[in-house]
């Protein structure tokens, strides 16, 4: 029943309904991408990974999605990092970090808050 209730959370959260209380927590994937030679900012873009009851079921999934991402992106001569739910790389002359950020399940960080 609980994975049930995961799913359905889940699918509120892919639009951010009142449901999406009924998360607890939403695990969040967050890119940031700035060129190097020019130091500009790109928009960062955001995803939903994941949705659990519990704030430390949201940390480990953190810490597993971030490790993941590391081992997939990392290889010889491609300048990368990872740490826990942190992941910074550097390809083609654009830095990136992946953050990947726990958040309840009411809050939607897309959301601007100068609204």
């Amino acid at each position: 029943m609980r994975t049930m209730a995961v799913v359905g959370c889940l699918l509120a959260s892919s639009g951010l309904t009142a449901h999406a209380a009924d998360c607890g927590w939403v695990l969040w994937q967050r890119i940031r991408a700035t060129v190097l030679e020019t130091e500009r900012q790109l928009t960062p873009s955001w995803e939903i990974v994941d949705g659990v009851d519990g704030f430390a079921e949201c940390r480990a999934k953190a810490e597993h999605e971030g490790n993941a991402l590391w081992k997939t992106i990392s290889r010889p001569n491609l300048p990368s990092v990872g740490s826990g739910a942190m992941v910074v790389w550097v390809e083609k002359g654009t830095r990136y970090v992946a953050e990947f950020l726990c958040l309840p399940g009411t809050l939607d960080p897309r959301e601007s808050v100068t609204k």
